[in-house]
């Protein structure tokens, strides 16, 4: 209670005695939480280690896939286990690599993000339609299907969804209608990719906090979605108009 006869505690110069207690409280307790498993995300990647780390995950990927593809009978515990291990592994790593094109200020840095991005997603398309690994998860989902109740749910719908993701790739077409679709992929990531890195580029706006506050209380979405009554009797009069208007021969 003695915190809210403060007017502004945050700008105020003498801290609260009930303040001071509760964040000494709160660093005690801090303390005390138990350590993470594993160190926090780095971001100090330069164009160089993003070109290096992008090529060093595109041959461990195909050596993988290639690993995976000669395994003579799939089952849970030497196939779909390695691949869950594989994909925890690399997804932190790729997410870091191709979200610096968002965020970071450095022209070099954003590039180097795009092009890992570009290299990247042709990799996933590639792996993704990849038909002797299709072959190899339909080997196990069919020997799953009955075994439900014994797997573990996170397993099991793992292996339902990577089968499902292959058919709805195209995966039981033929080679030719497989070819076309890895096509249009391609270009259709790489053209997202081109538009994001013009649009980000081009960005080169500065808010101060004034008209910070304006957007916030007038947000263009709003302009859009609800035009101004003057538009909309306009609007009524022109189509009344062109619906009522005749012409003399």
């Amino acid at each position: 209670m003695r915190l809210l006869l403060c007017k502004n505690w945050f700008t105020s110069p003498v801290i609260s005695p009930l303040l001071y207690t509760r964040c000494l409280s709160a660093m005690t307790n801090a303390a005390s939480f138990p350590i993470a498993p594993q160190a926090p995300p780095t971001w100090s990647f330069t164009p160089t280690d993003i070109g290096g780390k992008t090529t060093e995950i595109i041959d461990k990927s195909n050596k993988f896939y290639e690993l995976m593809s000669q395994v003579e009978s799939p089952s849970v515990t030497n196939f779909i286990e390695p691949f869950m291990k594989f994909e925890n592994e690399l997804g932190p790593i790729i997410n870091r690599l191709t979200f610096l094109q968002h965020v970071s200020s450095d022209k070099e840095i954003r590039d180097a993000s795009v092009d890992s991005s570009m290299k990247l997603d042709e990799l996933n398309i590639d792996l993704s339609l990849r038909h002797d690994i299709f072959l190899q998860f339909a080997r196990v989902w069919q020997d799953a299907q009955p075994k439900a109740d014994s797997l573990k749910k996170e397993t099991f719908k793992y292996i339902e969804k990577s089968y499902k993701d292959f058919i709805h790739s195209g995966l039981e077409l033929d080679e030719a209608n497989r070819l076309k679709i890895k096509e249009i992929k391609k270009k259709i990531s790489m053209n997202s990719i081109n538009f994001s890195r013009i649009s980000v580029n081009r960005r080169n706006i500065s808010l101060s906090p004034k008209s910070n506050w304006r957007v916030c209380r007038t947000p263009s979405w709003r302009s859009l979605r609800q035009p101004s009554p003057r538009k909309v009797v306009k609007t009524l009069c022109i189509k009344l108009l062109s619906s009522t208007r005749t012409f003399s021969p």
